[in-house]
């Protein structure tokens, strides 16, 4: 990195021709100038002392109202971050730093120069008593962000009255339920149940659109904050009038006599909680809308922010008149040091017989000196390096000298720090990628000259993504500082490590005799990395992915040595993480095969290339159809079909999987209204990986496309496979609950596959389960499968799940699947995955059902 240029310095005179002019002038000058001399060097002297010490008073009252300003602007930052999140912002370090801005003015306030000047007095004293009205109002604003009635006037009417009343309300609703399970059933009751249920549904509907609501008017989804109030108050009058609907049908009811006395007696107390919840959420809304809907805010735009502008303008007015007054006095010691060096010339001639002794010691105490700093200025203007100019006994030539070798230092400091950033981590401390780079190109020129083995480890880590988007960046950048301590610690003092940016580290290995040396270290490194990480009381766990690539074998320049390491460390990952690999031929054109596979991916995604086949899933009682699952296929420009085991992993890489995804959800209701038979629509079952409903964009999009069209929900089986739900079980069921409170079917697809299956049913209650096809496929031969399969079974019936077997393609395996039990069958015994035009000729072919056994297709 070039180093920082200085200015260019001006040329001086030539030294040598000032030497005979002082001898000349001392000579003949001596007499007539002597006394002048002294008399005008004593006035200049008094002048310069003077202007100095207005400086020193000047250099005090800067430094104050330099703090003054600092202080001001840490305020106001600190009122900002207490508006969002006071935890983060306690209010002791608001009133910490007021006293502090309190003490700075006060420091100014009493500096001499500003008392002496009356204008600027007045505005110190009118800036610190403002402070004491910033003080009041900084508690006023502590004081109402500390009790959440004050800083939200809504919660009351939240916290007194929607919440007992929606409690109440489910409360009322289930003892209706709950009567009708008691009684026999009948039309009456299946009536009455169909009106509870659906008045359940609304009446949840419309607290869910009073939570959104709230969200709204925070700016959580909308920046239209108006907008989305409104319609969401829309939704909850749509929501109570579909409510009260039912109230209605309950009490036509009543008046029939058809309703049983639990129902008779809580339907009055259900329509007051209704009428009396309606009113809490317009008491609400208005609140919310209110233009002072959190007076904290208004406090601080109308009272707080405007006080610390007119602070800000007065200590910008001091600050405007101490440098004026700065400027001129440096003006005026200008002039004086043009003084002084006049008459110093005239002192020379104080007397011919201390001519030359004057002369010598004018060379020795100033010429010089100046001559050598003037020669070490250039020389570091040039960026070379230079000695230190000798030191003088003149005091002016000595401050000089000391100011140059301070300048000299400080930009050699700076030269320093500004190289060591250029070529380091700013969070690590270790080598970048810049830096890794330059080391590489020098071990390989070297490898060359002296023939020797030289590595690049290529590492990732493995889990960071995970732990830095659960416990955020702060806990991501102190985890990589600790992996980067643990890296220092595993490799040798001449092996260089950087960090190449996120959580990608490489380690250079120089000078190796044996390929079981690098083997050893990667082993070593695994290990290291392994081992929990305990930050801030946290039990962390990573590992890592390493690739290896051997200098000059797999490339012979920084490039393409560190291209195949990534390369190799790509097929650690894809073999299970944890592991290392070292460079092969048969890696790079998997890597080009994948790429070329990204980019035919992302030509099917904007051409919408894709195509959807579906498998029927049969009843076994009553050979009906169940259900059909929709099947994403691809249909490779050159290569031709292309299996979804390739190329939906490949997607879920890409980030597009929740893309494709979407625009399946999109046709389903066009989909099942196109196969449906009569009023009846068909039920089709698709496949999401639990990482879509961990992203909260995809599973509001989800949620939202199904309220829209609540038959489409009602007629939708979501199969979810067991291995995707062990990343954060807790996550994927929050969204699954509110999919079945729709009235979406969850299967729990691939089941037995997985390390934690019971661990699924015991934290989520799903619809259905799906028996992989590899506990199929040997029945009814083998007999472990057979006993695996009748155990999954007994065990989804006693949790009160459905049944399906994937993959059964033989008469014996229907036959075995029907005695065990098996509520559903799917594979070829029934049909191949077909198009959509395919699908309804064979709809039409089965319209009878699927009762006799079918030969294979």
């Amino acid at each position: 990195m070039s180093s920082r240029r200085l200015p260019q310095l001006p040329s001086l005179p030539n030294l040598r021709t000032y030497r005979g002019r002082y001898l000349f002038m001392a000579a003949i000058t001596f007499v007539a100038f002597a006394a002048a001399g002294v008399i005008g060097y004593r006035q200049v002297a008094e002048v310069g002392t003077k202007n100095l010490a207005n400086i020193q008073q000047r250099a005090q009252a800067t430094a104050s109202l330099q703090d003054a300003l600092g202080l001001l602007q840490k305020v106001r930052n600190q009122v900002g971050r207490f508006l969002i999140n006071p935890p983060q912002e306690p209010p002791e370090q608001l009133r910490a730093t007021s006293e502090h801005l309190r003490s700075a003015v006060l420091q100014l306030r009493s500096a001499q120069w500003i008392r002496q000047a009356g204008e600027l007095s007045m505005l110190a004293d009118s800036a610190y008593d403002s402070l004491f009205l910033l003080e009041s109002l900084l508690d006023e604003l502590v004081r109402t962000r500390a009790n959440r009635r004050l800083w939200l006037p809504a919660t009351r009417q939240i916290e007194e009255g929607i919440n007992p009343d929606t409690l109440a309300g489910q409360g009322l609703m289930a003892e209706m339920l709950d009567e009708l399970d008691t009684t026999p059933p009948n039309a009456a009751n299946v009536k009455q149940r169909a009106i509870i249920n659906e008045m359940r549904l609304r009446w949840m509907q419309a607290i869910a659109e009073v939570r959104l609501l709230i969200a709204n008017r925070f700016g959580v989804f909308d920046s239209n904050t108006e907008a989305g109030i409104a319609a969401r108050a829309r939704n909850i009058h749509l929501y109570l009038d579909t409510f009260r609907d039912g109230l209605a049908a309950l009490q036509s009811l009543s008046d029939k006599g058809e309703l049983g006395l639990v129902t008779q007696e809580r339907l009055p107390a259900l329509q007051e909680i209704a009428d009396s919840w309606e009113s809490s959420v317009q008491q609400a809304l208005v609140q919310l809308t209110d233009v002072h809907w959190r007076p904290d805010l208004t406090l601080v735009r109308d009272d707080i922010e405007p006080l610390l502008n007119s602070l800000q303008q007065r200590f910008s007015s001091l600050r405007l008149e101490l440098d004026i007054e700065s400027a001129r006095n440096i003006t005026e010691l200008t002039e004086v040091s043009r003084q002084l060096t006049r008459f110093a010339a005239l002192l020379i001639g104080a007397g011919c017989l201390f001519a030359i002794i004057a002369y010598l010691t004018f060379d020795h105490m100033l010429l010089r000196p100046i001559q050598h700093t003037t020669q070490a200025l250039r020389k570091e203007a040039r960026g070379e390096q230079s000695e230190p100019p000798p030191s003088s006994k003149a005091g002016e030539i000595r401050d000089l000298l000391d100011a140059f070798n301070e300048m000299r230092q400080q930009v050699r400091q700076r030269q320093a720090h500004l190289d060591h950033l250029a070529h380091h981590d700013t969070l690590t401390g270790l080598p970048n990628r810049l830096l890794f780079r330059d080391r590489l190109d020098h071990a390989l020129a070297r490898a060359q000259r002296h023939p020797s083995m030289s590595a690049v480890l290529f590492l990732d880590l493995d889990g960071f993504k995970k732990i830095n988007d659960t416990l955020g960046h702060a806990a991501g950048d102190a985890l990589l500082r600790a992996a980067a301590d643990r890296l220092r610690a595993a490799v040798r003092g001449s092996d260089t490590i950087a960090r190449l940016g996120g959580d990608e580290f490489a380690i250079l290995v120089e000078q190796v005799e044996y390929r079981q040396d690098i083997t050893r270290l990667g082993e070593k490194l695994l290990a290291a990395l392994e081992t929990p990480f305990n930050l801030e009381g946290r039990l962390l766990h990573i590992g890592t992915s390493i690739g290896i690539a051997v200098a000059p074998v797999d490339g012979d320049d920084p490039e393409s040595l560190t291209r195949a390491a990534d390369t190799a460390m790509y097929a650690a990952k894809q073999a299970g993480k944890g592991c290392l690999r070292y460079f092969t031929a048969e890696m790079s054109r998997q890597a080009n095969d994948y790429m070329e596979m990204e980019t035919a991916l992302r030509g099917a995604i904007a051409n919408q290339a894709f195509r959807l086949h579906f498998q029927p899933i049969v009843d076994t009682r009553s050979g009906a159809l169940h259900a059909c699952e929709v099947l994403l296929r691809w249909q490779h420009p050159e290569l031709g079909p292309v299996s979804p085991a390739v190329f939906v992993p490949v997607l879920d890489d890409m980030g597009k999987l929740g893309e494709v995804s979407r625009w399946i959800i999109a046709q389903l209701g066009g989909l099942q209204q196109r196969f449906s038979s009569g009023d009846d629509r068909m039920t089709l079952s698709i496949n999401l990986t639990a990482r879509l409903l961990y992203d909260d964009a995809f599973a509001l999009y989800l949620l939202d496309q199904l309220r829209a069209d609540p038959l489409a929900a009602q007629h939708l089986i979501i199969e979810i496979t067991e291995d995707s739900l062990s990343a954060d079980l807790d996550a994927a069921v929050r969204v699954l609950r509110e999919l079945q409170l729709l009235g979406v079917r969850i299967a729990l697809d691939d089941f037995g596959t997985g390390q934690s299956s019971l661990n699924h049913l015991r934290h989520f209650r799903f619809d259905m389960v799906k028996v992989d096809r590899e506990f199929v496929r040997d029945m009814p031969h083998d007999p472990n499968d057979v006993s695996l399969v009748q155990a999954i079974v007994d065990l989804s019936h006693a949790f009160d799940m459905q049944v399906v077997a994937e993959g059964v393609e033989t008469e014996d395996q229907e036959a075995m699947l029907r005695q065990q039990g098996c509520d559903c069958l799917q594979g070829y015994r029934i049909s191949r995955p077909m198009t959509s035009d395919a699908l309804e000729a064979f709809l039409r072919d089965h319209a009878h059902g699927f009762a006799m056994p079918m030969e294979r297709a």
